[in-house]
């Protein structure tokens, strides 16, 4: 799932990678499950920045989404965790996402 700012100059994305489905409940960058979390800043400018839960100069990153509704219509819960970008830490402790299903 990815969302953009209006502007378009941020977005947002996760990648929740398992076998089967995904139901109501936690997901965690914690074994066994693969987690793809990034969050770009300035898209497309000279300064533009990469968050990751992956930085080779970092501790591996603990995320965590859980979803606390899971409908023919939309997907909603919150995340939490810690991204890098270099030696910048930037840590989310109370993000929710609303996604509505196309059709």
């Amino acid at each position: 799932m990815v969302a953009q700012t209006n502007d378009w100059k941020d977005a947002f994305g996760f990648t929740i990678q398992k076998p089967g489905s995904i139901d109501v409940g936690t997901y965690s960058t914690v074994y066994p499950y693969y987690l793809i979390v990034d969050y770009f800043k300035d898209i497309g400018m000279v300064f533009e920045k990469d968050y990751s839960i992956i930085d080779p100069n970092n501790p591996a990153s603990v995320f965590t989404f859980t979803f606390t509704s899971i409908t023919t219509k939309d997907f909603k819960g919150n995340f939490s965790g810690n991204l890098y970008c270099g030696t910048e830490l930037m840590s989310i402790t109370e993000g929710e996402f609303f996604v509505r299903r196309t059709p």
